[in-house]
């Protein structure tokens, strides 16, 4: 037999041993999924975000204030999720969103300390038609005190203490105590 021959039928071999291998194996992952399990919900959020609904939080330029009652804070935690699901990952959000007449703060934070999850760590906060996002803030347990563009400024235990919009720099004056803490909504991925 010649060579060349005998090689084209030893590659052929090896390509459908591995095409054979490969094809159980995809089958095994779908046929047989697995569920992985998330970390526990790191309540250190609530340290950086302490807002209850109906929680009236008050702001002062100096001159004028302005009340805000939180209308919304939306809990969302990973449970677990399957093996075999393209969306499949540990994330974690906390949303809050707060009104004063027309005025209104939403703040978004994704994955606090969460080593597990795949989109990253991230805080998004709108306001005033004004779009701020700071992405990986690598906000430590530690810390006491962030800010999101210069614009926004959380403090431990206090929450957002400062912000700038339109020239005018708005402070904590006051905040009534969180009557609860926030229902986790858990799910599995996707």
């Amino acid at each position: 037999m010649n060579k060349n021959v005998k090689r084209l039928i030893k590659y052929t071999g090896i390509l459908a041993g591995t095409i054979i291998v490969l094809a159980i194996g995809l089958y095994l992952i779908f046929v047989f999924p697995s569920t992985v399990s998330c970390p526990k919900f790191n309540a250190g959020y609530f340290a950086w975000l302490p807002y209850s609904e109906k929680q009236e939080i008050v702001f002062s330029d100096g001159y004028s204030s302005k009340a805000y009652i939180v209308e919304t804070v939306n809990v969302h935690h990973t449970n677990s999720y399957q093996n075999n699901t393209k969306c499949g990952c540990c994330e974690d959000k906390v949303h809050v969103v707060m009104v004063s007449g027309k005025d209104r703060i939403e703040v978004t934070y994704d994955n606090f300390d969460n080593p597990e999850n795949c989109l990253g760590e991230m805080v998004q906060v709108n306001f005033k038609n004004s779009y701020l996002e700071m992405q990986h803030p690598e906000v430590s347990p530690a810390d006491k005190e962030f800010s999101v563009e210069g614009r926004v400024f959380f403090e431990k235990g206090k929450g957002i203490v400062r912000f700038i919009e339109g020239g005018k720099t708005w402070s904590l004056k006051s905040s009534k105590e969180p009557t609860s803490k926030p229902d986790i909504s858990n799910g599995t991925g996707c």
